[in-house]
């Protein structure tokens, strides 16, 4: 979502498929912040128990301020 386009390609289901399964993706192009490209390839990391929960991201500086941001406009 972040590039403006699907992370897995293929021209079939079962491309996309192996894709998914096997990692197989383009890395993050467009995104300029460096801890949001570690955090989508974290995210994709093909071994789960690699992946970071949601608590771990939520601990992240860069989502803690974006987080503040959003709550504080929410409580406006």
């Amino acid at each position: 979502m972040c590039e403006l386009k699907k992370s897995f390609n293929g021209s079939t289901v079962d491309v996309i498929t192996y894709n998914v399964i096997f990692g197989k993706y383009e890395k993050p192009l467009r995104i300029l912040n460096d801890d949001l490209k570690t955090i989508i390839v974290d995210c994709l990391n093909i071994n789960p128990e690699n992946r970071p929960t949601t608590i771990q991201l939520l601990k992240l500086p860069s989502l803690l301020i974006s987080t503040a941001k959003v709550m504080c406009l929410v409580h406006l």
